[in-house]
């Protein structure tokens, strides 16, 4: 599978898919995908992700992909994804 050929924006794919997308594509792919995807289509991809996943996605993903997402999230939903982004961010400035 190509990500970049096969699907280019998140709308053209089954959400029961978006998961394992997520799981089997590159971070780069992911982040291009993301970038390529507009809110709605965004929010379909947080709401099928887990923890762990959600936190590898803000370890890797580029400053204007996490701008992105964030101008999308609900304000209900903000708190989760600070909280997850903080400790990833605590993590990176404890490495050597």
């Amino acid at each position: 599978m190509n990500i970049k050929t096969d699907y280019p924006r998140i709308s053209n794919l089954p959400k029961e898919h978006l998961r394992e997308l997520w799981l089997v594509s590159s971070d780069e792919d992911f982040d291009q995908l993301i970038n390529n995807s507009n809110g709605k289509e965004i929010a379909r991809v947080f709401s099928v992700l887990d923890e762990v996943s959600l936190r590898r996605f803000f370890s890797v993903a580029k400053p204007a992909t996490i701008e992105k997402v964030f101008s999308t999230i609900p304000p209900r939903n903000i708190n989760k994804y600070l909280f997850m982004l903080s400790n990833e961010n605590i993590k990176r400035s404890s490495l050597p």
